[in-house]
């Protein structure tokens, strides 16, 4: 068993939401008195202190987009209640990660940063610097989350992120659109190699090293931080299984697209959501995408990753 303080767990936004209505005292809609019992039970071993709820920074933006800024503050609380608040590093930075440390065992000379992949809440910033500084194109880099101290020598908070996000987002509606015609032209992509494929078995070899390539730019990347080395010779030498995160998001997404043919408007943040899973040694998430999660993994599905929160709750309590 796992010892109890090093338990992280991975918690969807509306399971999230569930439990700061019952940190609240609020009644939940359409749940069974057994499931807000169960929700109850979940947010008492969280408060205590038994396990550590992972804070994954693209669920904020599904928090704040369209909602008040007092609903979204009420979710953060969640995770800030537990303490420090421990992060995974989110897509799509976490792949570059994940390869870049491969290529770095690989070939030392390859740069990489001191920052793990589950971190202190703060540290995402290196890791943000680090990213945009390697990113070929610099017309499309991305924006880092500020990171905000509530109170003078308190450690950074989820709840001080959320409140500097809120107006940003809300302020910035081309933002979300922007978001989800991406997720429409990847869906695509992904269902036309589908189509070519026939559209059954596991994601091909060849498709993986492509992908790292084409939407995550890894040659020129590397030739970026070392312009004489083999980028070629260091992708196909990847261990794809040391990348969790990569290989499950790669895996899911393709059991997504076998089943849907556009993206639900929030579906990008949930799809985004199979990058932590392999980093959390316990996660509660939403039905559809566990499914998809199942599909790829059953086994991990069966026995870390849960879409009722009394499952998640005996896990814990084991």
């Amino acid at each position: 068993m796992l010892p109890a303080q090093s338990r992280q767990v991975f918690v969807d936004t509306n399971h999230l939401i569930n439990l700061a209505h019952v940190g609240q005292g609020r009644p939940l809609r359409n749940q069974s008195a057994e499931r807000t019992r169960a929700y109850e039970r979940l947010l008492e071993i969280i408060r205590s202190g038994r396990c550590a709820p992972l804070f994954y920074e693209p669920s904020a933006y599904e928090w704040v987009h369209g909602n008040s800024l007092e609903s979204a503050l009420e979710i953060a609380d969640v995770i800030d209640r537990a303490g420090p608040a421990k992060c995974v590093v989110h897509d799509p930075v976490v792949f570059l990660v994940e390869a870049m440390l491969e290529c770095n065992r690989l070939d030392p000379r390859i740069p990489v940063p001191d920052v793990a992949i589950v971190h202190d809440l703060g540290r995402g910033n290196e890791l943000g610097g680090w990213f945009r500084s390697l990113w070929p194109r610099e017309d499309e880099l991305p924006e880092i989350t500020p990171v905000v101290v509530e109170r003078p020598g308190g450690p950074p908070s989820v709840v001080g992120l959320v409140r500097a996000l809120h107006g940003r987002v809300n302020g910035s509606p081309e933002m979300w659109q922007m978001a989800l015609e991406g997720e429409r032209f990847a869906l695509e992509g992904t269902r036309g190699t589908l189509k070519q494929l026939g559209g059954r078995g596991p994601v091909p070899e060849t498709v993986r090293r492509h992908w790292l390539r084409t939407a995550h730019l890894l040659d020129q990347v590397l030739r970026r931080v070392q312009p004489d080395c083999d980028a070629d010779a260091l992708i196909a030498g990847i261990n794809l299984d040391a990348c969790p995160s990569i290989q499950l998001k790669l895996d899911a997404y393709w059991c997504y697209a076998k089943a849907n043919e556009s993206p639900k408007p929030h579906d990008m943040i949930d799809l985004m959501m199979f990058a932590a899973l392999p980093h959390a040694d316990f996660a509660l998430i939403e039905n559809r995408m566990h499914e998809y999660a199942r599909q790829a993994r059953p086994g991990e599905a069966a026995r870390r990753w849960f879409r009722d929160p009394g499952d998640l709750v005996a896990a814990l309590s084991a």
